[in-house]
């Protein structure tokens, strides 16, 4: 990870903050929220800001460990996994 802890990063995925980052020129912000105490669980998303805007995925679930595990497995960097793109990934925003 560029400009950062990729242990803080993720740190920061669990604890359902706004992360901005950029891969490959292209800016995502990554963010979560929920409310457990009503049972609604917990909800991660990630958008794509530049070059367009648009919603790239979103997981809901229990445990907000759980989104973080799916985030870290889906593909959502032109194709690769979040561990397969991390060393091209720049944190942008802490």
């Amino acid at each position: 990870m560029i400009n950062g802890s990729v242990n803080d990063f993720l740190d920061g995925v669990y604890n359902l903050q706004e992360l901005i980052h950029v891969y490959h020129g292209k800016k995502y912000f990554l963010q979560g929220y929920g409310n457990s105490q009503r049972g609604e669980g917990y909800t991660l998303e990630m958008q794509l800001w530049e070059p367009e805007e648009k919603m790239l995925w979103s997981c809901v679930k229990q445990d907000p460990l759980d989104c973080r595990e799916e985030y870290l497995n889906t593909r959502l960097y032109d194709g690769k996994t979040f561990w397969e793109a991390e060393k091209e990934i720049e944190w942008v925003d802490f």
